[in-house]
């Protein structure tokens, strides 16, 4: 019985050692897994700060384009509204010269009429 008791025991001993040996082995192969899923956590975090860098570049060269588009088209108002005025000024002036003509010719009649010189004024005179 004790031959069999010794053997027995001998069987669980190896027994042990072998679930021993396939659990290690399954420890191992995890930790083997989890290095290897930090690595490729470490990758995707990489790629996401060159995707952001990314983004925030394009996004920057929008905004530079659209502040150079807002200066060119604040240049070009500000042209348009001086020539505007200038137009404006121009025409102003032409319209005081002739009302100056217009009142100055109507004292030259008025002068003539009210001295009596209406036939000269009717002829052309």
């Amino acid at each position: 019985r004790i031959t069999k008791f010794t053997e027995v025991l001998a069987a669980k001993r190896a027994e042990m050692h072998s679930l021993q040996h396939a659990a290690t082995e399954q420890v191992d192969g995890m930790k083997t897994q989890l290095k290897a899923t930090e690595v490729e956590n470490r990758k995707v975090i990489a790629a996401k700060g060159r995707v952001e860098a990314e983004i925030r570049r394009s996004a920057q060269a929008w905004c530079d384009m659209i502040r150079q588009k807002e200066r060119h088209l604040l240049e070009k108002t500000a042209t348009i509204v001086e020539d505007a005025q200038t137009l404006f000024l121009e025409e102003h002036e032409r319209i005081r010269i002739a009302i100056m003509d217009v009142s100055t010719m109507l004292d030259k009649v008025k002068v003539t009429t009210d001295e009596g010189n209406l036939d000269d004024v009717l002829r052309g005179v």
